[in-house]
C-alpha cells in the first residue's frame, strides 16, 4: 500500500521548493522518483503570472496555467488552467503511480480536485491501487483535513512547512523515504 506524505503550509510559504529539493536529494540518494512538480512562474518584476508543471522523469517543463484575474472562463479562482497541459500532467502522474517507484510527486492538489472533482483528482483515487511505494503530495494549508479524509485509510505523514523548517523540510521528507 502506498504511504502518502503530504506537505503542506500557507500560499507562497515555499511548498514547491521544498517539494523540488526533496525530490533532487531523493535521486541523489539512489531512489527511483517520478511525478510532476508545480513551480511559479513570474514576470521581471517579480510578480507570479502563471504556473508550470515538470515531468520529474522527463525533465519536461510545459505551462500549466496563467494568472487571469478577471477572466470569467478561469478554472479556479484567478487561474485559467490549459486543458491539455493538465491532461499531459494527469498522465504523468497515473503511470508513475502504476510504477514500483521509492517516490511519486503529485504537487499541488487543491480546490480543483477536492472541490470540482477535477484536475488531479483521477491520481487520488489511483493511490489506493498504486505500486509506488511512497506519494509526496503538495497541499495548502487550508485543504490538509479534506485531503486527509479524502485519503482515509492510508498511512499518512504530514510535514508543515514555515519559515523556522523550511530548510530541514526537504531531508525530512527523504528521510521519512527512506524509512520504509
Amino acid at each position: 500500500m502506498t504511504r502518502i506524505i503530504l506537505l503542506s503550509a500557507a500560499r507562497g510559504a515555499g511548498k514547491t521548493t521544498a517539494a523540488w529539493r526533496a525530490a533532487e536529494r531523493a535521486r541523489a540518494g539512489g531512489l527511483q522518483i517520478g511525478g510532476i512538480l508545480a513551480p511559479a512562474r513570474y514576470d521581471p518584476a517579480g510578480h507570479k503570472v502563471g504556473i508550470d508543471v515538470l515531468d520529474l522523469a522527463e525533465g519536461e517543463t510545459r505551462p500549466l496555467a496563467e494568472r487571469a484575474p478577471d477572466a470569467p472562463d478561469n478554472t479556479v479562482g484567478e487561474y485559467r488552467f490549459d486543458p491539455d497541459a493538465l491532461t499531459w500532467s494527469l498522465g504523468i502522474l497515473l503511470t508513475a503511480l502504476d510504477e514500483p517507484l521509492d517516490a511519486v510527486w503529485m504537487d499541488e492538489i487543491g480546490r480543483l480536485e477536492l472541490e470540482k472533482q477535477a484536475g488531479y483528482a483521477p491520481a487520488l483515487g489511483a493511490l489506493y491501487g498504486a505500486e509506488a511505494a511512497n506519494a509526496i503530495i503538495v497541499v495548502r494549508d487550508r485543504f490538509v483535513a479534506d485531503l486527509q479524509r479524502h485519503l482515509a485509510g492510508l498511512a499518512q505523514d504530514l510535514v508543515l512547512l514555515n519559515a523556522d523548517n523550511r530548510d530541514a523540510v526537504p531531508a525530512t521528507i527523504v528521510r521519512l523515504l527512506t524509512e520504509g
